[in-house]
């Protein structure tokens, strides 16, 4: 090519065009075949939007790659190379180039370097010896894979996905922090995953590696048969060679690819992901959810995880069997798949070909894959996933079948065997449930979904859906819809707006529950007893007729009942609640961590959170549950049921027959007027009487029975039964207020010379009276020793009681 003025020259292959500035020597050369080459100097050699290979020459080149993944050669020279759109391969050649990569995954070369090069993706700088020996630099940016020289290099990574390999020498690799891949070629290497999930590949070894991510070694073999040890760290994914490897995980999700060979592959802790690839393998998955991946084999597999063995052919049609242990989840091959689970909760994938896939026990998943497959889920709960076909799915889990089409559009049918849930396809599906406790999720789609006998669980995903509960107690969830919904039972409807802002509305039918998303949602029951869950969002969940029960969720929620027995649940809520059902109101913490209002009316029972609770109730019979958490629960007027739950909690029935659960802690009940039931349960707990009817019973613990006053009587027992649970060798203690029960009372243990034994008092000294063969407590109220004797407790016939075991506060 000769730069003479301007000339174009055809050919029957391709057309090139020479332009020269003022007979100067800088050429514009493009072209629309694979290869260009220049012999002019200081050259711009511009490509095309295809694929090509373009050379430089001994001079200063300008090379633009454009569009394309393109390979540049700038050979001798300063050269400029300029990768511009596609995956493009650049290589300076010698001397100090300019090297720009371009949009893409782009690849700098160095393996023809004369020493060893440094470079470092984070400042863009490559820095190695000249071949006079002097150090050079040059620039590289917008690269992200590299490969090293034939001596001693270091490639550090950036923040994007790196890809370095080392080729010989011995070289250290630094990932940084995307997800790198590593290559450290021959040699003693280095490897420094960095931060990501970065993976070390021995592929282009010699031998068989061993690689142990616990101990941070790899070790290898190098061309004179020596073993050498190499440091990895912070690598948590392994490709092995093509002979026989051994690959050992460490406690992070790791990755596992044995290649070729027969190999050995350990997943330690973690979900681990193993791929033994051909040969006679061994796989133990460890400990955590592990899975062992066939999909690059090169036939069908038969596995069975309870006697740990998987039968495959090779490609000269030999059978081979290898070991798989410790394995909780399995995807199959492009062919006819066999497999089997355990007792633990598989998840089980066919891939392509007609496989045929039996959960075992356990709550397993099974994804046929594309193919006529047979899905037999065995014991326990189980699911069978779509989501991966490529159209609408009809299951009818009565009939056992699923029917979709394959990519011919001809129909396939898969069998269902002992399914219970069903996961649909992104298209138009419909799916039938059966007489067991069904969940049928739509995805995407406009979908059918009837749930049929049970109490079954529809999610109809996004798309306009069609829900039917069918008969059992059933519930539509709604936390995968496109926005916030209002959903009303009593009108069978749920509306909502579509990605498109246009409004929708939904059929829902036969439905006793609802579960909203984590926007504002409307919830309406009807009048049957539902349960109304709003999830996160300022919801309003409105009861309607029957014994509800609404669960807000986060943020701020508005409650109203409505008739019957209705119950508010807050145990989402970021910290403690204080609930006034008096007033109307809940005062809860919102995401920002200020208090806010929320409206509860027609609401008679109240579960706290897990935190710190106030419950009080208001004139009718109220039912107070605190959870967790140290919490105060007043039951205000009314006949209520208060329950402290764990934590040590305050329970104050007040007026009215109340019955007070201490549950676990160590709490304190307060009976107040009207003859209430006082159990302590486990925990020390102190039990306080009004003297006018009480039931007490402390439980586990040592329990202390306050007396407030003296008239009226009280029984201590252990259950309706009456077997007695007052017992002083536990530590249990009778407790007497010394204003309530008048003068005369030194504060502390009773003294002894008040306390008598019997069923009538011996002289004006003996203030309390207990007879021990019917259990009566009495104290005589003006210490006569005659008279004026009235009855505190029945401790049950036949338990001992001394001045001992009575104090005075």
């Amino acid at each position: 090519m000769t730069a003479i003025g301007q000339m174009t020259m055809s050919t029957s292959e391709n057309t090139i065009a020479v332009t020269t500035l003022n007979n100067s020597e800088i050429v514009e050369t493009t072209l629309d075949n694979r290869l260009l080459e220049a012999d002019v100097i200081a050259n711009v050699i511009d490509g095309t939007d295809e694929d090509e290979t373009l050379y430089g020459d001994a001079n200063d080149n300008i090379i633009n790659g454009l569009g394309g993944n393109d390979i540049i050669l700038g050979r001798e020279g300063n050269d400029t190379l300029n990768g511009g759109d596609g995956n493009d391969f650049l290589n300076g050649g010698p001397g100090i180039d300019f090297i720009d990569g371009g949009d893409g995954a782009d690849t700098v070369d160095y393996r023809q370097e004369l020493s060893g090069v440094r470079l470092d993706f984070n400042n863009s700088v490559a820095t190695f010896q000249a071949a006079d020996g002097t150090t050079v630099q040059e620039t590289v940016v917008n690269v992200e894979r590299a490969a090293g020289s034939q001596f001693d290099d270091e490639l550090i990574g950036d923040a994007q996905g790196n890809v370095l390999a080392g080729y010989q020498g011995n070289d250290t690799l630094r990932g940084g922090a995307g997800n790198d891949v590593l290559a450290g070629g021959l040699g003693v290497d280095f490897i420094d995953g960095g931060e990501g999930d970065d993976t070390a590949r021995y592929n282009a070894e010699i031998s068989g590696v061993t690689v142990d991510l616990v101990q941070e070694t790899a070790t290898v073999q190098d061309n004179d048969g020596n073993t050498i040890v190499e440091t990895i760290l912070n690598v948590e994914r392994l490709e092995g060679s093509p002979f026989d490897d051994e690959l050992i995980g460490d406690d992070n999700n790791n990755f596992l690819r044995g290649g070729k060979g027969n190999d050995t592959l350990r997943g330690g802790g973690g979900n681990d992901l193993l791929e033994g690839q051909q040969g006679v393998d061994f796989v133990d998955g460890g400990d955590g959810v592990d899975t062992v991946d066939y999909q690059r084999e090169e036939s069908g597999i038969q596995l069975d995880l309870t006697e740990g063995i998987a039968t495959s052919q090779l490609a000269d049609g030999t059978e081979i069997k290898e070991t798989v242990v410790n394995v909780e989840r399995i995807t199959g091959s492009r062919f006819d798949d066999e497999f089997t689970g355990d007792d633990k909760n598989n998840v089980i994938s066919g891939n392509l070909g007609n496989d045929t896939l039996r959960g075992g026990a356990g709550d397993d998943v099974l994804n046929g894959g594309v193919g006529a497959d047979v899905l037999d889920g065995g014991d326990g709960i189980d699911t069978a996933r779509y989501g991966q076909d490529e159209s609408g799915v009809t299951v009818d889990l009565e009939q056992g079948t699923a029917t979709y089409q394959d990519a011919d559009g001809i129909d396939v049918v898969d069998t269902l065997v002992s399914i219970e849930r069903v996961d649909g396809s992104a298209f138009d599906d419909e799916l039938i449930g059966d007489a067991n406790n069904n969940s049928l999720q739509g995805a995407g789609g406009n979908d059918t979904l009837r749930g049929g006998a049970g109490d079954d669980l529809l999610n109809g995903g996004f798309g306009i859906d069609f829900l039917d509960g069918g008969d059992g107690t059933d519930s539509a969830d709604f936390r995968r819809s496109e926005s916030n919904v209002t959903v009303d039972l009593a009108n069978n409807t749920a509306t909502y707006l579509t990605t498109d802002g246009s409004q929708a509305t939904e059929t829902v039918i036969n439905f006793e529950n609802v579960i909203g998303t984590n926007g504002n949602d409307v919830l309406i029951g009807d009048g049957q007893e539902n349960i109304l869950w709003g999830n996160a969002g300022n919801d309003t969940l409105s009861g309607g007729d029957g014994d509800d029960r609404l669960f807000g969720g986060l943020e701020l929620d508005s409650f109203d009942g409505g008739d019957g027995r209705d119950i508010v649940y807050f145990n989402e809520e970021r910290a403690g609640v204080t609930v006034d059902l008096f007033r109307r109101v809940a005062i809860v913490t919102t995401e920002d961590g200020t208090l806010g209002l929320e409206s509860i009316r027609n609401v008679e029972s109240v579960s706290g959170s897990l935190f710190d609770d106030v419950l009080i109730g208001d004139y009718g019979d109220n039912g107070l549950n605190g959870g967790f958490g140290d919490d105060t629960l007043k039951g205000d007027h009314g006949n209520d049921a208060l329950s402290g739950g764990a934590g040590n909690d305050l329970l104050i029935g007040d007026a009215g027959n109340d019955r007070l659960f201490g549950d676990d802690g160590d709490d304190r009940l307060m009976g107040g007027t009207g003859k209430d039931l006082l159990i302590g349960g486990d925990g020390n707990d102190v039990l306080v009487s009004n003297i006018d009817g009480d039931r007490m019973r402390g439980g586990a613990g040592a329990d202390t029975f306050a007396f407030e006053g003296f008239s009226g009587y009280d029984a201590l027992l252990s259950s309706r039964d009456g077997i007695d649970d007052f017992d002083a060798s536990q530590g249990d203690r009778i407790q007497i207020s010394a204003d309530g029960f008048g003068g005369g009372l030194s504060l502390g243990e009773l003294s002894a010379d008040q306390f008598v034994l019997g069923s009538a008092a011996a002289d004006g000294g003996d203030r309390f009276i207990y007879d021990q063969s019917t259990g009566i407590l009495s104290f005589d109220v003006d210490g006569t020793g005659a008279l004026a004797v009235r009855q505190v407790a029945s401790l049950g016939a036949g338990t001992v009681l001394s001045n001992t075991d009575i104090v005075v506060v």
